[in-house]
C-alpha cells in the first residue's frame, strides 16, 4: 500500500490552524525521534510521549531516545496542559502526572528551566 502525503508539519506548529482547527502541533521526540503530539484546548494528545496503563500515570517504558523524552517531558511541564491524553489508557490530569515526570528528569539529570 502507498500513502501520498497532503501536508508536511516540518517546524510550522501553527499548520493546524492553518486548516481550520483550534489546535498546535507540538514535537515530542523520544518514543521515537519524529513524534509529535497535538495541544488543543488545555489537552495534550501526546502519543507515547506518556502513558497511562493500568489506571496510573507512568512514563513510557520503550523510550528509544531517553534523552529526547527528557526535553519533550520537560516540555510538557512547560506548557502544563489540564489534561493528557496518551498513546496507552485513559486521558490523566496533569496534575497527577507531575511527580512522575519529575522524577524520570531527575534520574536522568535533566534540569528544567
Amino acid at each position: 500500500m502507498h500513502y501520498t502525503t497532503d501536508t508536511l508539519l516540518g517546524s510550522d506548529r501553527s499548520i493546524l490552524r492553518e486548516h481550520g482547527f483550534d489546535a498546535e502541533v507540538i514535537t515530542l521526540p523520544g518514543h521515537t525521534l519524529d513524534s509529535v503530539g497535538v495541544l488543543s484546548d488545555g489537552v495534550l494528545y501526546c502519543g507515547d510521549a506518556f502513558t497511562a496503563k493500568w489506571g496510573k500515570p507512568d512514563i513510557t517504558s520503550h523510550a528509544t531516545f531517553t534523552s529526547a523524552m527528557a526535553r519533550s517531558l520537560a516540555h510538557i511541564l512547560e506548557l502544563s496542559p489540564e489534561w493528557l491524553a496518551t498513546g496507552h489508557g485513559l486521558p490523566v490530569r496533569m496534575s497527577e502526572a507531575h511527580t512522575i515526570k519529575r522524577k524520570y528528569l531527575n534520574m536522568h539529570r535533566y534540569q528544567l528551566k
